[in-house]
């Protein structure tokens, strides 16, 4: 009879056990990576925003000086009618969007649908959200609430993550908002002027939350129009707008928006809050 060495045979039984468990516990397959989110722009196609934009205010000069004014003068707002929609417009995605322009746009769009409407207003904001990001990481200016006291419209969490990950200049939210209005607006050029209005409003409502300096919404703005002249030269951007245009003229007879919430927004709405 033949006698295995003790190497040999402890060799034998880790091969043993290695098969005995994978026969008993076959191997996984990893969950597959989400898939990346992309916008329309290419890499450099998008327009350098740090020469588009003008520099936040520098600490102490006119401009700051006037920002800090309206962030003490707006905390008067803390309860109002016009502080619940500042809250309401801190959501932000593109179903979000589309329900806050329901009432400039006279009509009501479930997101699901409009897959058209979605795919533009989530793509091109993409680009615009990376052309913010791109100053914000530049200039990291502070955010209002970050160097006075005051009320802000945010849980306390909340307000010390974007105090953490996110600077104020420009704002991302105004951007946002902006791009989505003026795309709204290409789709129904008969109410551009209440959506553009309401879009400018949305702006305004994170000065009314102590979120933003003024001049950090208004470069918000200018970032989406920057961004909004570099897509209309991208011929997937131009396709899904028309798509969305025709979407858009057979959603508009279907539903519309409850007129006394409309009502009350307008109310709301209606004196300026700086």
């Amino acid at each position: 009879m033949r006698t295995w060495t003790a190497p040999i045979l402890m060799l034998l039984t880790l091969v043993a056990a290695d098969a005995a468990a994978q026969t008993a516990a076959p191997a996984t397959t990893p969950a597959p990576a989400a898939p990346r989110r992309v916008g329309y722009l290419t890499a450099g196609a998008a327009p350098d925003i740090l020469r588009v934009l003008s520099p936040p205010p520098k600490d102490g000069d006119s401009r700051d000086a006037a920002d800090l004014a309206v962030f003490r003068n707006t905390r008067q707002l803390q309860g109002t009618p016009r502080w619940i929609i500042a809250q309401r417009d801190n959501a932000v995605g593109t179903a979000a969007l589309i329900q806050a322009f329901s009432c400039s746009l006279d009509t009501t769009i479930a997101p699901a649908d409009a897959p058209a409407l979605m795919k533009l207003l989530g793509q091109a904001a993409i680009d615009a959200g990376a052309a913010s990001t791109s100053g914000k990481n530049t200039w990291r200016r502070k955010r209002p609430f970050e160097r006075e006291k005051g009320p802000v419209c945010l849980a306390p969490e909340e307000v010390e993550r974007l105090a953490r990950v996110s600077p104020d200049y420009p704002s991302g939210h105004a951007t946002a908002a902006w791009m989505a209005g003026r795309l709204i607006s290409e789709l129904a050029p008969d109410r551009a002027t209440e959506i553009l209005e309401r879009a400018r409003m949305f702006g305004e409502s994170r000065v009314v939350c102590g979120l933003h300096h003024v001049t950090a919404v208004e470069a918000g703005r200018t970032t989406a129009e920057g961004v909004l002249a570099a897509l209309h030269g991208v011929p997937a951007f131009r396709s899904d707008l028309e798509a969305a245009r025709e979407e858009m003229t057979r959603l508009r007879a279907l539903a519309k928006p409850a007129p006394q919430t409309c009502a009350a927004d307008a109310a709301a709405l209606a004196e300026r809050p700086y």
